[in-house]
């Protein structure tokens, strides 16, 4: 990988983080919101007196909490690595993570709840992180959100991978009329002509070549649209297939209206009705 690509991850990184950022932050002012709300309602109707501050300074104290814990989560990202050879090292990493997320989130829940307290409330906040049991209760809820928090990073990187990987499809066409496509690791080479033809698979494509058949993660709308980015040699044929239109020897009528396609390979493709004219006109150089 040349040290551009390197540079347009790190940025793809960083845009996902702040879109997680911001996801996390907006879930933990609902949260507060909520649970703040909530616990004074459940009082009154249970009669009791509580203070009707307090329940919102426990709360904030939490949620800030999270949010001050938060940036270690892409810290670990960047030196984990989701491959089944480094498997037992990304698990210790994420493992030593939790620990680290548990000390910090609870060490700032107490300070901050020891600085609103005097300020918001009568006296000082009684901090008891020297007892397990404490440690033990916090926790359970710590490790509940330090796994949200871990996906919701993991989801947004994602997605900006792909993204990037989408844009880098879409310049590879433009500029050098080739189509680099990814496939178990790999990444293969085409041009336009030397597909014969594709068929979608779940999130993959079968692509059908002179070599052999291969499959590639992309759409097979995303894969339409680059070939016709570089030269007009495919056609729809079918919601699942693209075919490329010199590989198509005839169409044969089928019953009930429908038809299929003879390739000059010795395939043959569906051909769906919404598509028959289209093809037939492409056949004939129309």
């Amino acid at each position: 990988m040349d040290v551009n690509q390197n540079h347009l991850e790190r940025i793809a990184d960083r845009r996902a983080d702040r879109m997680a950022y911001a996801a996390i932050a907006f879930f933990a002012v609902l949260s507060w919101i909520i649970s703040s709300s909530s616990e004074q309602i459940e009082a009154q109707a249970a009669g009791i007196r509580i203070n009707a501050i307090e329940p919102w300074v426990i709360h904030f104290a939490s949620d800030i909490a999270v949010l001050l814990v938060v940036p270690l989560i892409p810290l670990l990202l960047s030196r984990a690595r989701f491959s089944r050879e480094e498997a037992a090292k990304t698990a210790l990493i994420l493992f030593f993570g939790l620990i680290a997320y548990i000390i910090a989130q609870v060490l700032l829940l107490a300070g901050v709840r020891s600085v609103l307290w005097p300020i918001f409330l009568d006296g000082y906040y009684e901090t008891s992180v020297g007892e397990p049991l404490v440690w033990l209760y916090e926790s359970r809820e710590i490790v509940y959100t330090y796994l949200l928090n871990l996906a919701a990073f993991f989801l947004f990187r994602s997605l900006e991978r792909l993204r990037l990987d989408a844009a880098g499809r879409t310049q590879q066409a433009e500029d050098h009329q080739r189509l680099v496509l990814n496939s178990g690791g790999r990444t293969l080479i085409f041009r336009p002509t030397e597909i014969w033809w594709a068929k979608a698979a779940s999130n993959y494509v079968e692509i059908k070549t002179e070599t052999g058949m291969h499959l590639v993660r992309i759409s097979l709308s995303e894969l339409e649209t680059l070939i016709e980015k570089i030269e007009a040699s495919h056609v729809r044929c079918h919601r699942s297939f693209l075919v490329q239109i010199t590989q198509i020897s005839k169409i044969t009528p089928r019953g009930n209206g429908g038809a299929e396609l003879q390739l000059a390979s010795g395939n043959t493709l569906p051909i769906g009705r919404s598509y028959r004219a289209n093809v037939e006109r492409l056949v004939k150089g129309e």
